[in-house]
């Protein structure tokens, strides 16, 4: 039986300061629509590449000798068909931000430009998804740099020479979401208007495609990838065997769209959040199929980011309210509160548990950074 928690609005109307804020990167655009880490380890950056060159600019400039060993690399989406591209270094400083692609313009959309909504990686691919009814795919071992005798030439241009190809999961229908398997680094899923699409990156095929009559607003892998959930607009969660593409049962209990999703885990229980229109977030249990936390009275607003700290246990969430909350998934009590966290509506929210920071996204075109300050 589902339990309701209500946040006493005392709680909710005071910041609570686990969260610091630390660096406010601001775009060259609006509507920053995702954002993600990647770093060193997971190979989307050549450590020894990087460290050579940028240590040999640095010494050509006299003072500004860095030590880039743990660099932290951020991609964003944003409207008008940018993805963006800047470097946390270890100082915690910002460097070489640069709009690494932009859509071309078409004439025959009413929107010029293609928004790009949704970002992720897997392994040595990069994903984007869009408006214009395509999955960008940004092979990244052929990122090289051409030659080039110029003197002048610069490092950021390194990361930035993607081999690009594209497809399209279903003809006439926005891709809102996308999911990569990890366990097989050639494949993933993509979701969007009436349509789940399986693709295969290696071949450059779609392999599967399963029609339902709704819009999905996110699609997620569960913690052992044998199924997999959608969301949107039905006001329920649907999961699908992997294999076999059928449907297998169906979570209940959101009053309207649901937009995210995240898998979590608390003691040795597997649960998924989920975020709604309706300003809640449910705690599902997937064993047993049912819901066993809503947390209302959370947010003012429809939640449109969810992530989780799998260490400390704390569901971090952003939405149309312009706050941030952290949520103490052992407790379900808010021990993390800033209300006005930037200045427009916050689109999305990510959690590193390497550094323990928090970044959110917002249509006013920033990426604000936070450290979870936990005991």
């Amino acid at each position: 039986m589902s339990e309701q928690i209500e946040q006493s609005s005392s709680t909710i109307n005071q910041d609570i300061n686990i969260l610091q804020k630390t660096q406010n990167v601001q775009l060259n655009s609006s509507w920053v629509y995702d954002c993600i880490f990647t770093n060193i380890k997971n190979g989307l950056i050549d450590k020894n590449k990087y460290n050579q060159e940028r240590l040999q600019i640095d010494n050509n400039q006299e003072g500004n000798k860095q030590n880039y060993s743990n660099v932290y690399q951020v991609l964003a989406t944003t409207r008008k068909g940018k993805l963006f591209q800047f470097d946390k270094c270890e100082d915690g400083s910002i460097q070489n931000q640069k709009t690494i692609y932009t859509s071309p313009i078409n004439e025959e959309f009413y929107r010029l430009y293609e928004d790009y909504d949704t970002i992720d990686y897997q392994r040595r691919y990069l994903l984007v998804s869009g408006s214009r009814k395509k999955v960008h795919v940004f092979k990244l071992q052929n990122n090289d740099r051409q030659s080039n005798n110029q003197q002048n030439q610069d490092i950021q241009e390194d990361f930035s020479l993607y081999h690009k190809f594209e497809y399209i999961p279903a003809p006439e229908r926005n891709v809102y979401s996308l999911s990569g398997y990890k366990k097989h680094s050639n494949k993933i899923l993509s979701s969007g208007q009436s349509n789940i699409t399986l693709y295969d990156l290696q071949h450059q095929k779609i392999q599967r495609r399963i029609k339902n009559n709704i819009e999905n607003a996110c699609i997620q892998y569960n913690r052992d990838y044998n199924f997999f959930f959608t969301c949107g607009t039905s006001k329920e969660i649907i999961a699908y065997e992997d294999r076999q593409n059928k449907q297998i049962f169906s979570l209940k209990g959101h009053e309207s769209n649901v937009l995210r999703m995240a898998n979590l885990k608390n003691n040795n229980q597997f649960l998924l959040a989920s975020g709604s229109h309706d300003k809640s977030i449910i705690l599902w249990d997937i064993k047993y199929q049912h819901n066993n936390k809503i947390i209302q009275n959370h947010h003012t607003n429809a939640i449109f980011g969810i992530d989780y700290d799998h260490i400390n246990q704390i569901v971090y969430s952003t939405g149309w309210d312009k706050s941030i909350k952290a949520l103490d998934i052992k407790s379900f009590k808010v021990i993390g509160n800033i209300q006005r966290a930037q200045q427009d509506n916050i689109i999305t929210c990510r959690y590193n548990s390497q550094t323990q920071e928090l970044m959110s996204s917002s249509r006013d075109g920033s990426i604000q950074f936070y450290k979870a300050n936990i005991a």
